[in-house]
This record gives C-alpha cells, structure tokens and sequence, in this order.
C-alpha cells in the first residue's frame, strides 16, 4: 500500500513539474517576443501614457513629434497596426489619417507661419510603416551637433511640443502641460528615446535640428520663391482626351487620376491629383480626400505588381510616397495639389537609382505610359 501511494505521490510530482516547465517555457517566450517586437508598436503602446513627445492617441493612429528633422516643424504619424505598407491601411484608417492631416497640419502651419506642406513614407520589406508630415520653407536648415545626448530633455522639442499641445487645445492648463511633460522614471528606457537614438546612430541619415530660437523664428524666415507654371498641367491633361498619345493620364477615376510626365524622376514614378483644382488637401471634401487617399494605394499596388518591366531587370529596395502643397513644397506645379509615388530600387548593375540620378535618364515614356495602363486595367480585373 505504501509502495502504491509512494508511486502516485512521484507521479504527480512528476506531472506538477512537467506543467511548471511549461509554463515557464510560454514566460520564457511571451518575455522574448517583447523584446524582440516592433520598436514602432512599442512606441504606439509608449503613446498611451499621453506624455511627450507624443501629441495624439487615437484608435488608429499615434501621432508624435520628429525630434529629428531638417524641417521647421515635423511630426510622424504611426498606424498601430503593424503594417509594411500604405496599401494595407484599411478605410477606417484611411479616413482617421485623412482627420489627422486636416487637424495637424493647420496646427504646424500656425505655429511656424509657414504654408508649403509634405507627407513622407517609405515602405520597407517588414518594417513597421509609417508617415512624415512637414510644414517646409525653401530656407529651412539649421545644424546641431549633438543631436540627442538626452532626448527626452532636449529643450526645443519641448518648447514645440508645449506650443503644439497649445494650439490644438486652448484650453489645456499649466497643470496638464507640466504632467504630459514629467517623466518618474529613466527617459533612456523609454521606447521614443531609443527609436530616435537609433536614428541618430543610422549611418545612411543626415539630421538636423533648427537652433535658431523657437520664440522668434518667424521673422526669420521667408517663403519660398520658386517660379511656379503658368498653365496647370494637370488640369489640361485631365480634361483632355484619354486615347491622345500625348496625354499623360494613366488612369482616370471618379474624383481623382494618375499620370505619368515627361519631368518623372525614373520609370517607376507616378503622381496622382484631385480633378478639383485646389492647392490644399484640406480644400478637398471628405470623398474627395478618400479618393485621392485610395488612388495613392492604387498607385503603389500597380508599381509593384509592373516593378519587373519598369526596373528593368533592377532590384526593389522600397516604395516611397509624398502629397506636395504649396511653394515651397517641391511640388512642380504648386497650384495643384498632387502626389507622387514612386520606385527606389538598384540598376541591373547594383547601382542605387537614387532620386535625382534617375532624373538624367532618357525613358521611353509611351512605353511607360502602356505598361502603368495595363497595371491599372489589371488591378481593377
């Protein structure tokens, strides 16, 4: 009998063992996979605590200021899901990040008195994707050499930070500001503090940082003085007809279209406009933003799926994507809010193909205009 209840007492034991290795086994693996995740979605749960350098929270979004940014004024909007791609937002998202771009840029603009505006993306195989919105002036630059020594306690961040918070709600008190403000622990800990000290450590990156005073910087600028064209060509083109040869339209949409010109950067380029002839996206109404929001997808799906035929044998690196308003903002022809997508990929030889090296090839551009139609034709199939 004892012999019995020896053996049943070693089999439980036995049991019990098993189940807390297991189970220390699944610790073991939840506690990697958080350190391995995405250092974006750490970011998105860091925006939670609502403190800076984080400005806005929503279902969707996070949205927080670039501490590192050639520009005046710049912030990154993060969709919290883990996506690689403006192609895989879904219209939910779309139309938060259409909301959010009708809010902040407006803000960014008041603060710094600047008008010209960009949105930014580039999208990496399997890295978390994200946005750059910038209010731009033709003067901006500016140089600071140690950049992010202690970037949760770098002064003008946290000046622009305040101003920002400020302006999108004039009725936030000192008390508020002072707590979005405090950190109780080590800012070095922090996941915004390591996703812009890896960014300072990047070797492929230039960064800057204004050192002008953020108090009295508006006198010191002035807007930019680019000759804009006479004639719009979008507009002439979109009115004009589809089957002329010379028509740089490749698909034309209920609100918005895509055309290829003679000035792309390389064969994989293509803009994308509202037909309503307006310089800023927040002229545009809530259809035609999500229009002009969706043909960007469109834009980039076609790209990749005709990415063989237009690098020519060449290897893709990343899709980059802009919205351009204003002088200022690098777009050609200013008067019409536009976009562009395009390509970055290397030459068959391995060379880069980089953004203005590419504007000294000769293309075929009737040939390019066939192949990005049949893209077009072949998505909507």
């Amino acid at each position: 009998m004892k012999q019995i209840s020896f053996i049943i007492t070693a089999i439980l034991i036995s049991l019990n063992c098993h189940a807390m290795e297991k189970t220390t086994k699944s610790f073991d693996t939840d506690v990697d996979r958080r350190v391995t995740r995405c250092i974006k979605c750490q970011l998105c749960d860091e925006a939670k605590l609502a403190k800076f350098p984080f400005l806005e929270d929503t279902h969707h979004w996070t949205v927080f200021i670039n501490m590192l940014t050639p520009f005046r004024c710049s912030l990154y909007l993060l969709p919290k899901r883990h996506v690689t791609s403006f192609t895989e937002l879904t219209s939910k998202e779309l139309e938060e990040y259409r909301i959010l771009l009708n809010k902040w840029k407006p803000v960014m603009s008041k603060e710094t008195t600047l008008t010209a505006f960009n949105t930014a993306s580039e999208a990496l195989p399997s890295e978390h994707f994200c946005v750059e919105c910038a209010v731009r002036s033709s003067s901006d630059s500016g140089t600071i050499n140690t950049l992010l020594q202690d970037a949760a306690i770098t002064r003008k961040p946290r000046i622009l930070f305040e101003k920002l918070l400020q302006i999108s709600e004039p009725s936030i008190g000192e008390e508020t500001l002072s707590e979005k403000l405090h950190f109780s622990d080590d800012p070095t800990k922090l996941a915004s503090y390591q996703f812009f000290q890896e960014k300072v450590h990047s070797s492929h990156q230039r960064h800057y940082y204004d050192s002008s005073s953020r108090e009295t910087h508006s006198n010191d600028y002035k807007p930019a003085t680019k000759k804009t064209p006479t004639e719009c060509f979008f507009c002439k083109d979109l009115h004009g007809d589809f089957e002329d040869p010379k028509n740089q339209v490749v698909f034309k949409g209920v609100l918005s279209s895509a055309l290829v010109s003679a000035g792309s950067y390389a064969n994989g380029h293509l803009l994308y406009c509202p037909h309503a002839h307006v310089t800023t996206f927040e002229e545009l109404s809530r259809e035609q933003a999500m229009d002009f929001l969706e043909l960007n997808q469109k834009c980039i799906s076609v790209l990749h799926r005709k990415q063989e035929e237009l690098l020519e044998s060449g290897t893709l690196i990343s899709t980059q994507s802009f919205i351009q308003e204003g002088v200022g903002s690098g777009a050609t022809v200013p008067q019409h809010l536009h976009g562009q997508t395009l390509l970055k990929g290397t030459k068959p030889d391995g060379v880069v193909a980089t953004f203005y090296d590419s504007k000294k090839t000769v293309r075929d551009l009737a040939k390019i205009r066939t192949i990005l139609r049949e893209g077009f034709k072949e998505l909507r199939s």
